[in-house]
């Protein structure tokens, strides 16, 4: 079965059934203990359709469930009422395994979760499988999800027939992407609004809303179409709640911390509002791609979810006047008092879908300034906490004149925008020799170069090794004189003369496919980039050249193909690849300027993938590469520090990123003089590092100094392109 199917439950509440079986006659005569209840009995007046009534606001004790026996049976095979043909299990948890079932009257694919027989035991858990079924079945919304059908197995387990969702949960999407476009999380959360409202409106608390708990499928046109599942611990006592820093006999515990609300957390008596809390951290994973407030244990956590309020709404690519509403709702919804925050889903659905419609307008420095603001009190809450609200109003107003005054008045250190993260990307300079520069001495070259190689065709043929020296040194020469287009032909073209003179796999061969596609990742054909670089390890291979430098860059190449064609999985695999043959083969110690264009090419895409811990240790290597090339590598020894700054920025360690960004500040001016763009590139980061370890006013200082470069290369830029 697909990969996704077996993992797609795992989050949920949902385990595969174990392989212990139940014992025959004479095992249950040599118990002597239990007294087996009669499964009928549970189907008539406990587990039915017809039974599932109102929710059960509290645990009867009264219940007739103390002699429910253990059985605990392989489905697999079986067929549940004449109709459910079990193919497969799919998922396991804490409660229950999931099974793909085949209903034989429609012919669709449902999933039969049927309870741990043994937990049959405690009636606590029977009446908690039974409340998510009450839940689940009161609740019939096209984003919730559905229930056909539920029972008792001949041997007593309780089950639930219900939807099969093909499709990943929104916690699986956000692992696999890090963090989600700002346009699809307005989406999702819409849609999941819309269900949450019904099941509000019905008077059901689904207490465990989280990403994992959110399905998407596919629904007609919609890629993204939500269903909310998992209503285990719907309407959960105050009592539970207090529990919740136990864990069950399985090792659950009841509820996800990240995602609890104070309230919650504290066990008080919760309503609907716990819910929109939920939605908030929900929220705010999606567009980040972290959970707002997270410690080191889950004592630790529930104390930050009542204590502390999260960081700001850092990396949402998005117009910053938008990103400024999104924070104002989605901290909304995470206030610590239920009262501030949004008292229905219906109200929190009205305000993204005002947001997701609205046009942008205002001043994005003003956005900029509120969010500052707003970040300020937030650090000032933690700091102080929730009962300084006297002076966190007295700062928030004194900042609040400040800033606007700032914003209103000065154009040089308010009116505007920061350039975006793509418009601050430093590029890697490619080897240039001095004919990139020269035009009439490229031109002389390029005349002696084809004298060369008519000579060659004349004396030895154009398919020989002569002709095909000649050829490699006028690729060469192109290359380095930034002609990449030129280039590539020209490599192309020595590839068949190695192959007619018998070197196609040949190391002479593998270092051509090298270089071009070296020049194909330049021009941006990254389809035939990819060709050669799998033709470039098919000969390393043949030649038992693996794990060494030209093995390396292959490899390097793959991922940058893989990652121009968005073919991310493939990526992150020649990633990996190149990570391990990196370290195994001894290339780690080694100093190469070749190596470092490849080290610093795959630590960029670890780096865009949020794989921080493995992309260090390449940046470093193709830091040290460069410093070795001496004022040749100093520009690019810069660029790599500059992206060290930026790992450590998203690792939450602006005091290291500072001192990275100040230092290629330094090499950039050396290298480039103190007025070049790539200065101003860096000066923008170095201002995002100081705000973020409260440097305010040292910020805004900083950015009076980027903006003035950038806005001079502006000038320049628009002077340049007249007539």
């Amino acid at each position: 079965m697909p990969e996704k199917d077996k993992d797609r439950f795992n989050k949920f509440d949902t385990p595969v059934a174990s392989d212990v079986t139940t014992g025959g006659d004479e095992e249950q005569q040599a118990s002597g203990q239990r007294n087996k209840m009669d499964p009928a009995f549970i189907r008539d007046n406990f587990f039915s359709l017809s039974a599932l009534g109102d929710i059960d606001d509290e645990d009867n004790e009264e219940d007739d469930l103390d002699d429910l026996s253990e059985f605990t049976r392989q489905f697999v095979g079986s067929v549940i009422q004449n109709r459910y043909e079990v193919e497969e299990p799919i998922g396991r948890g804490g409660m229950s395994s999931v099974y793909r079932a085949r209903d034989r009257v429609s012919g669709e694919a449902v999933a039969f979760k049927v309870m741990h027989a043994h937990l049959l035991d405690n009636p606590a858990n029977v009446r908690r499988f039974r409340r998510e079924a009450q839940a689940a079945n009161k609740v019939l919304h096209p984003h919730a999800v559905k229930i056909f059908d539920v029972g008792v197995t001949p041997n007593g387990s309780p089950y639930i027939i219900m939807d099969y969702l093909d499709g990943p949960s929104l916690s699986d999407v956000i692992a696999k992407h890090g963090k989600l476009s700002f346009a699809r999380c307005l989406k999702i959360f819409i849609q999941t609004c819309e269900g949450m409202s019904h099941v509000h409106e019905l008077g059901v608390l689904h207490r465990d809303l989280k990403p994992s708990n959110i399905v998407l499928v596919k629904e007609g046109d919609e890629e993204d179409y939500v269903k909310v599942v998992d209503f285990g611990i719907a309407r959960v006592l105050a009592e539970e709640a207090r529990s919740t820093l136990s864990k069950t006999p399985t090792g659950h515990a009841l509820g996800s911390p990240p995602y609890m609300s104070p309230e919650q957390c504290r066990g008080l008596v919760v309503d609907k509002r716990a819910d929109i809390y939920s939605m908030g951290c929900l929220m705010y994973e999606a567009l980040t791609g972290r959970v707002p407030l997270e410690g080191e244990t889950i004592v630790e956590t529930m104390y930050k979810q009542v204590h502390e309020m999260p960081k700001s709404l850092d990396g949402v690519e998005a117009d910053i006047r938008l990103v400024e509403r999104m924070e104002k709702i989605c901290f909304k919804a995470m206030s610590k008092d239920p009262n501030n925050r949004h008292q229905s889903m219906d109200e929190l659905k009205h305000e993204l879908e005002a947001l997701s419609t609205k046009k942008t307008s205002g001043f994005k420095s003003l956005a900029l300034a509120s969010r500052e603001m707003h970040d300020m009190q937030r650090r000032l809450f933690n700091v102080l906490g929730s009962s300084k609200k006297l002076v966190i109003s007295l700062v928030c107003v004194v900042a609040i004149i400040v800033i606007a005054g700032v914003a209103m008045y000065s154009p040089l250190y308010g009116i505007g925008t920061d350039p975006s993260a793509v418009e601050r990307e430093i590029a890697i300079e490619q080897p240039r020799s001095s004919y990139a520069t020269k035009p009439t001495d490229f031109k002389v070259k390029e005349e002696y170069l084809r004298t060369r190689r008519s000579l060659a065709h004349q004396t030895a043929g154009e398919n020989s090794a002569q002709g095909l020296a000649v050829e490699r040194m006028i690729a060469d020469f192109y290359r380095l004189a930034g002609r990449y287009a030129e280039a590539q032909q020209r490599y192309q073209w020595c590839l068949q003369i190695a192959a007619n003179i018998q070197l196609g796999n040949s190391l002479e061969a593998a270092e051509l496919w090298l270089e071009c596609g070296k020049c194909c990742i330049l021009t941006g054909k990254f389809d035939i980039a990819q060709v050669c670089a799998a033709n470039a390890i098919t000969d390393l291979d043949g030649l038992g050249k693996v794990g060494g430098q030209d093995y390396l860059k292959a490899l390097a190449i793959s991922v940058d193909a893989f990652k121009g064609q968005k073919q991310l999985a493939k990526a992150d695999d020649a990633a990996l690849k190149f990570m391990k043959l990196w370290k195994d083969s001894g290339q780690s110690s080694l100093l190469s300027n070749e190596m470092a264009y490849s080290c610093f090419s795959v630590a960029e895409y670890l780096r865009l993938r949020n794989y921080y811990d493995m992309a260090e240790p390449l940046f470093k290597q193709s830091a040290t590469c460069f410093r070795e090339n001496g004022d040749k590598g100093r520009y690019n020894y810069a660029v790599v520090l500059n992206q060290l700054g930026l790992v450590e920025m998203a690792r939450g360690k602006p005091a290291q990123a500072k001192k990275y960004f100040e230092k290629a500040i330094a090499f950039f001016t050396k290298a480039k003089g103190k007025d070049d763009i790539s200065v101003a590139k860096v000066l923008f980061n170095l201002k995002d590092a100081e705000m973020k370890a409260g440097e305010v006013f040292q910020g805004v200082a900083t950015r009076a100094a980027a903006r003035k470069l950038w806005e001079g290369w502006e000038q320049k830029s628009q002077e340049s392109s007249l007539p």
